[in-house]
């Protein structure tokens, strides 16, 4: 299970209300803006610190876009922790403290735009690149992917292109745009880019995210051996760094071993990054990995194993999402497959496709590759050949 783009709203409490997480879907529906500059959410919620009053904020209005408001976006930027820095997800990304702020953001982003084109303007590329790297997530949540793209491109293709670290993290962000759009060429030149960047000015954050979106699209394509090897050196790289570096880098080599056919050792690794995101408390991929070790186990013939972590993943489902509904069901086929009851596998396995048919949803090429490695024995076991 990877992480896919279906409609969701930021909830103000921090907490995605789809917590397994994010998956890519045929249809990939951008909520609509909230609010353009001076309509709605006003700028002075995003250059503002948190801990000033309501009242002081009714004082300080902000409606126009100068250099100083753009200058105070930049240092509220900076202040703005990223929780999950390494995740594919498109909501879940910062802390409760945080969540208030990514929400004007996001409503907002047009003025983040606003804010780098005008320091670009009077030559301050490095400030514009560093607002960029710090704030290209907030286009996720409302899945503006494609404005997420432009922004990107309007600060990176604008200056002379001097290697700074907000440039590698910029680079890496366009790279996460265009996987998720499914443009794995211009994924792979901006992560390949990020990478060089980010070794020609020792900025390791920026080498292990280079190389996480190399690995990314490697893993799309079927290079699984390669793949797994840009996700194991991500992964030497995040030691060095801050506990949540290391949550995609796990992911992506957990990912790659099992597709390699080594079900021992992804069982052993996605065990492991499923104890970091409990650490970490990222829930959506706490309820990813319940699932990813869930098959690998049931393939490994450790049925029971494989029903407790089913159970516990299905207990954090939204029970109104077709999606989940579908995924559980299929999760269930995969137990009675384990335990001889063919004619229920069957059954559920038949009710999960049928579901995610009629809603139009596409399964990531790992979940893929699960339906139909049961559906074949499914195929065989049902109708054995004739004696």
């Amino acid at each position: 299970m990877t992480l896919r783009v279906r409609p969701t709203r930021l909830d103000l409490t921090g907490r995605d209300r789809h917590p397994r997480g994010e998956r890519r879907c045929r249809t990939s529906p951008v909520a609509p803006d909230h609010a353009r500059s001076g309509h709605g959410v006003t700028l002075d919620n995003l250059v503002l610190p948190p801990s000033e009053t309501l009242g002081s904020r009714r004082e300080a209005r902000v409606t126009k876009m100068t250099l100083d408001t753009a200058k105070r976006l930049l240092k509220r930027s900076r202040e703005v922790d990223w929780a999950f820095p390494t995740s594919f997800s498109n909501t879940n990304l910062v802390r409760s403290a945080d969540s208030a702020w990514l929400h004007d953001l996001s409503a907002e982003r047009h003025a983040v735009g606003e804010a780098a084109a005008l320091l670009l303007r009077n030559g301050e590329e490095a400030a514009a690149l560093e607002l960029a790297a710090n704030t290209w997530r907030a286009w996720l949540p409302v899945r503006d992917l494609d404005g997420g793209r432009a922004f990107l491109a309007s600060i990176l293709e604008a200056g002379p292109g001097r290697p700074y670290p907000s440039r590698a993290h910029a680079l890496y962000g366009d790279s996460v745009f265009a996987i998720k759009l499914g443009d794995l060429d211009a994924s792979r030149a901006s992560a390949q880019e990020a990478l060089t960047v980010a070794a020609e000015v020792g900025d390791a954050e920026g080498r292990l995210l280079g190389l996480l979106g190399l690995s990314r699209v490697a893993f799309e394509e079927g290079n699984h051996q390669r793949a797994e090897s840009l996700a194991e050196e991500a992964r030497e790289l995040a030691r060095e760094l801050k506990a949540s570096m290391s949550q995609a880098p796990q992911h992506m080599l957990a990912q790659s071993v099992r597709a390699s056919g080594d079900l021992d050792r992804a069982a052993r690794l996605f065990e492991e990054n499923l104890m970091l995101n409990r650490q970490i408390e990222d829930e959506g991929m706490i309820s990813v990995e319940l699932f990813n070790l869930g098959h690998v186990e049931a393939r490994r013939g450790n049925i029971d194993a494989a029903e407790h972590l089913f159970m516990e993943a299905a207990d954090r489902i939204d029970p109104s999402d077709p999606y989940d509904d579908a995924m559980t069901r299929f999760n269930r086929s995969v137990i009675a497959f384990g335990r001889g009851d063919l004619k229920r596998a069957a059954e559920l396995l038949h009710r999960a496709r049928s579901t995610l048919r009629e809603i139009g949803a596409d399964l990531p090429s790992d979940d893929q590759a699960e339906v139909e490695w049961l559906e074949g024995r499914l195929a065989v076991a049902l109708n054995p050949p004739p004696p």
